[in-house]
């Protein structure tokens, strides 16, 4: 899964991200990303959904029916919801930003640098590893600037 995106076709890869994203915010919003029966599935999803990313052009401004945003407003709209999370899935929220960050522009960095001052103070000890990884990426980034 961890090289998918570098042999995969665009277009397939592009309509995995589209339908993991949808059904992950989807599921976070009907209350159903945490249930029992879900939990599995919508981990895998979401693992499915970090590999994928890493081939996606997110400087295509192309909107994601039925959200009508582009697919880096998707990121940040799942990541948002994620960081709320008391379980794992805000572990992997993390994950992912730190994943992507390198794939997008500084809109996106602007938006994950309110996000994690936004949720600074709902952190699981967990998450963070990858929190102060994104932090050290943020440095690096906004240092060569």
């Amino acid at each position: 899964m961890k090289y998918l995106s570098a042999v995969a076709d665009k277009e397939y890869l592009t309509r995995v991200f589209d339908k993991n994203i949808i059904k992950l915010i989807q599921e976070k919003q009907n209350g159903t990303l945490n249930n029992h029966d879900n939990v599995s599935n919508n981990l895998k999803n979401l693992e499915i959904l970090i590999a994928v990313s890493k081939g996606i052009n997110f400087f295509d401004i192309r909107v994601v029916a039925p959200y009508k945003i582009s697919r880096e407003e998707l990121v940040v709209k799942l990541i948002s919801e994620l960081m709320t999370e008391s379980s794992l899935f805000q572990k992997k929220a993390y994950k992912y930003i730190y994943e992507t960050l390198g794939l997008m522009g500084d809109s996106y960095v602007t938006e994950v640098i309110d996000l994690l001052e936004e949720n600074e103070h709902k952190i699981m000890s967990a998450s963070k590893h990858y929190r102060l990884a994104i932090l050290m990426h943020l440095w690096e980034r906004l240092s060569k600037s």
